[in-house]
């Protein structure tokens, strides 16, 4: 019997690979059919985590996935944690937007308890931190702990405190979703006024308006961050990830309204972003070698007055320093923006048979509300993603600008548009916080209003 699980378990791991790989090259169909063969073997929770992962972003089938993901965590522990404490693995530390996701869990934790010493974050020696500042903004708030050990051999057998990034077991020992539960946090985080619990260190604000001034931005000068994921954002699942990405030069109306207004522009990114053009009051940090740091990244999403951004990591940072967003060419559609005064405008599907956008209620289905692979929704579904034209880009930053001076040129048709797509999100269980854009709402009116007319509010 020990002979025949040792092959069963070795099969398991081939099959991992082969998936694995299957999923890299984003043939999202035939990984999943090899995932559903590992994990019917497999007693590694690594294995069950990613084909949950393929579940999720490949197919779009999030109730599936979560099934997955708590037999990852059925296997890490059968019992669930008995006291307050999480144990966070250094799969939070190896990402930009991972790190900013700590954030959550510390409220999380505050809400619940009153403090967040119960946390305890492990690091890996042998693994990449994407930012080192940005991690250890954390110091003061939560535990660290450094491990020379692989860290899936950390979480593989018995850690009933292991709080997972992607599917995280409950109190109540059920897993959920983490946008649902972070949005969940937000939401009682807000209802009692709370603020933000990150500072930006104070000496490193003067040094980095420093640096700005060195590079033409006036001591005094405010200025947008803009962060526009690009194919080359990541070296692995590019095509899956695709969704996520956009082009910058439909940005660039919007960028020159805002040094129209008397502003400044620091594009945000890493150094195989495209180069920007030559535009008045703009400066491409991500080609700025002399002012480039892992502390300055974070400088500009704290300190601008808001970000202009894509679905990527710095979208998640000027929140936890009390600094909105407006978040364009948002992806997946079922995870609405958690946080309140964010502004968003998501891609629209289009179906190519039928000839017709799909709904706002439609795109927050099975398979659309999740799934990243726009291959898989082409051949599968006939549906193509639209990315955000110029004007609806232009006119949340313009929405932007008239809500931090308290103004607004938003109709009484316009408002009842809004709470019709706040209904449809709530329904629909995508609970964040951030406001669909005005001007895309209006201009896609026929995606949001309430088909009844019996109904009809607007």
């Amino acid at each position: 019997m020990q002979r025949f699980n040792f092959f069963r378990q070795r099969r398991a791991i081939l099959l991992y690979h082969q998936g694995a790989f299957l999923l890299d090259q984003n043939d999202v169909e035939t990984a999943d059919s090899v995932f559903e063969e590992c994990v019917g073997t497999s007693t590694d929770p690594h294995h069950f985590f990613i084909a949950g992962a393929c579940k999720l972003a490949g197919l779009g089938r999030i109730e599936e996935a979560n099934k997955l993901f708590h037999q990852a965590n059925l296997l890490r522990n059968p019992l669930k944690s008995q006291n307050n404490q999480r144990s966070l693995s250094h799969m939070w530390a190896g990402n930009f937007g991972h790190i900013a996701l700590i954030d959550y869990v510390v409220k999380m934790t505050i809400l619940e308890n009153g403090a967040s010493d119960d946390i305890t974050l492990f690091i890996d020696e042998g693994n990449k931190v994407a930012n080192e500042f940005f991690l250890h903004q954390w110091s003061n708030t939560i535990n660290f702990k450094t491990s020379k050990k692989p860290i899936f051999g950390r979480f593989k057998t018995n850690d009933p405190n292991h709080y997972d990034l992607v599917g995280p077991r409950l109190p109540d020992g059920t897993t959920a979703h983490l946008w649902n539960v972070a949005a969940n946090v937000y939401r009682n985080w807000y209802a009692q006024n709370r603020g933000p619990i990150l500072t930006f260190p104070e000496d490193l604000r003067q040094k980095g308006r420093e640096l700005l001034e060195s590079v033409g931005i006036p001591e005094d000068a405010w200025f947008v961050a803009v962060h526009v994921r690009e194919p080359t954002s990541k070296a692995y699942h590019v095509g899956l990830h695709d969704a996520l990405n956009a082009r910058i030069d439909s940005y660039l109306p919007a960028i020159k309204e805002i040094t129209a207004r008397g502003g400044w522009v620091v594009r945000i990114g890493d150094t195989n972003m495209s180069n920007l053009p030559d535009i008045r009051n703009v400066i491409d940090y991500c080609h700025s070698p002399s002012i480039r740091a892992d502390w300055m990244d974070i400088f500009l999403c704290a300190e601008c007055l808001f970000l202009l951004g894509t679905s990527s990591g710095p979208a998640y940072v000027p929140q936890l320093y009390g600094k909105p967003a407006v978040l364009t060419n948002w992806w997946p559609p079922a995870q609405r923006p958690w946080h309140a005064g964010d502004i968003f405008v998501p891609k629209i599907h289009w179906n190519t048979k039928e000839n017709r956008a799909l709904t706002l209620e439609e795109t927050l289905q099975e398979p659309f509300g999740y799934c990243n692979s726009l291959q898989y929704l082409r051949q599968k579904y006939a549906v193509e993603i639209h990315d955000n034209d110029p004007e609806d880009i232009t006119d949340a930053v313009i929405e932007m600008f008239d809500a931090l001076e308290g103004a607004s040129s938003a109709s009484a048709k316009d408002e009842a548009r809004r709470l019709r797509a706040n209904r449809v999100y709530d329904d629909n269980k995508a609970l964040g916080l951030g406001e669909i854009a005005h001007g895309f709402a209006r201009r896609h009116a026929h995606l949001i209003d309430d088909p009844n007319p019996e109904r009809q509010a607007i």
